[in-house]
């Protein structure tokens, strides 16, 4: 008295049932079925920031409520233009996307059920080549040496920074440092007065 059953599409079946005994008599039964494969993406993140430089490698992370049999899992982008595939599985996993230009994209975890029904999250994102903005400069308070830190606020995709700190008091510029790998420093000021710093 007991079958398993592999629905072939999401909606609503009839089931029929038909017993019959040794005396040949026989029982009928009918009942309504609602077939679906419930789920929802509980999660979609990148582990890096955007923006980001062309060429950096971006981990993607999809998480659902609940794996389902036969199921597609993608990551796929958009250029504006065309939707490219990321990675496709029958497996959750992670992915990693590679972007080689520049623009703003938008990426999309997708799940398609064996039915064919189809579930999205998105999530946009900016790609840049290599370049530093500076933010603003930070100046603390001048301490019991006479010194006072700098600290360079930066926005930046490329690496390796250097820095260079000059400070005009008006009348001469003179160098506080020069190629630094650092973006503090100590300025050692020789007068009072407005000075300008330059970075």
């Amino acid at each position: 008295n007991k079958v398993e059953w592999e629905p072939k599409k999401e909606g609503r079946h009839l089931l029929h049932v038909e017993v019959t005994g040794e005396s040949g008599k026989k029982a009928i039964y009918e009942k309504f079925v609602d077939v679906s494969d419930e789920t929802s993406i509980t999660g979609f993140t990148v582990d890096k920031s955007s923006p980001q430089k062309t060429g950096t490698k971006i981990t993607l992370s999809g998480k659902v409520e609940k794996c389902l049999k036969g199921a597609e899992y993608r990551y796929i982008y958009y250029d504006g233009t065309t939707w490219y595939d990321i990675n496709s599985s029958n497996e959750l996993k992670e992915a990693e996307w590679e972007p080689k230009k520049e623009g703003e994209y938008t990426l999309c975890f997708q799940v398609i059920t064996r039915y064919g029904r189809v579930i999205n999250e998105f999530k946009n994102y900016t790609i840049k080549g290599a370049y530093t903005e500076i933010a603003g400069i930070n100046v603390g308070e001048i301490n019991s040496d006479g010194k006072i830190e700098l600290e360079t606020e930066i926005n930046t995709t490329d690496e390796n920074l250097r820095y260079t700190y000059l400070v005009y008091d008006m009348t001469n510029w003179e160098a506080i440092v020069y190629d630094s790998d650092t973006n503090k420093v100590e300025w050692e000021p020789k007068k009072e007065g407005r000075h300008l710093l330059h970075v």
